[in-house]
């Protein structure tokens, strides 16, 4: 079943992409949207950049631990998520609208999300968690996002 979730207050919906040209029904049309709440927005944006399908064993690896680790069995991770599902939507509009978003991209992954995934096959979760975290609050603060 495909979930959806308003991408400004985290209100969250399973089913069909959402009518009403997928405005959030929580509030209304007061600008909210619905994007999709399958994916991690940036490590996917860097994997298709870098010509990787949406399966790919990087994407599945980031995926499997906010679904199995962060939101489940850690105390902050169901509000990082929520907060990450909320940001992460408006970090890639940002990036995409960079003349150099490419280079972000790949610079991600080899900063970022390759350090993450070697975390993760370690069973280092804290780090894993802590480095996406610093990495998204660089973003933020480049982008101006809040």
């Amino acid at each position: 079943m495909d979930a959806w979730v308003c991408r400004y207050c985290g209100f969250k919906t399973y089913g069909p992409f959402p009518g009403n040209g997928g405005f959030c029904s929580k509030n209304g049309l007061g600008g909210h949207k619905y994007v999709s709440a399958n994916g991690c927005f940036i490590t996917t944006a860097v994997c298709q950049t870098l010509g990787a399908p949406d399966d790919c064993k990087e994407l599945t690896m980031i995926r499997n631990f906010r679904d199995t680790r962060l939101k489940p069995l850690m105390e902050d991770g169901e509000l990082l998520v929520k907060e990450y599902y909320r940001i992460g939507p408006m970090v890639v509009d940002a990036i995409k609208e960079d003349e150099n978003a490419s280079e972000i991209y790949t610079r991600l992954w080899n900063e970022c999300l390759k350090l993450c995934c070697e975390q993760i096959e370690q069973k280092e979760w804290e780090q894993t968690k802590l480095s996406y975290i610093k990495m998204v609050r660089e973003l933020c603060e480049k982008y101006n996002i809040d």
